[in-house]
């Protein structure tokens, strides 16, 4: 019994005592980076505003934000910009990026108006007082009709 009991205790010290497994590096495909254990990167692929965790050789997404199209700012999920009366939220489904959720059309001084509605516009140097806009369901792109 004794024996066994020293047994037991010997395996307990050599275990406490045991040098620990190093963690191992990560080597992300396409990349000719090795990414040390613990560390957050991007990938060139996914852009700046995925960061991924290396985790013992692997690595998987550990900050997910969207690429502002205007400056390439990051973004959390479910942030919400306009820009040039375009309002566009910041989503995560499936694929990460901002979807457009309102477009608008803009004036000659930058104010939003709805399509339909009449505004005044400078077009190629032109100021025009009798315009007006619509929006193609498919692609988005606004189009602008004045006169006088």
């Amino acid at each position: 019994m004794v024996s066994l009991q020293l047994a037991g205790l010997l395996v307990l010290a050599a275990t406490a005592f045991a040098t620990p497994v190093a963690k191992r590096s990560c080597a992300p495909a396409n990349s000719d980076k090795t990414i040390p254990h613990g560390e957050t990167f991007t990938l060139e692929s996914s852009g700046p505003c995925i960061k991924y965790l290396c985790d013992d050789a692997s690595y998987a997404p550990s900050a997910i934000e969207c690429s502002n199209p205007a400056d390439g700012s990051c973004h959390a999920v479910g942030a919400v910009l306009t820009h040039n009366c375009v309002t566009r939220k910041c989503v995560h489904d499936g694929t990460v990026g901002f979807q457009t959720t309102v477009s608008k059309c803009a004036d000659k001084d930058g104010a939003c108006h709805s399509p339909g509605e009449t505004f005044a516009r400078t077009i190629a140097g032109t100021d025009y007082s009798n315009c007006s806009c619509e929006i193609e369901e498919e692609s988005g792109n606004i189009n602008y009709t004045c006169s006088g």
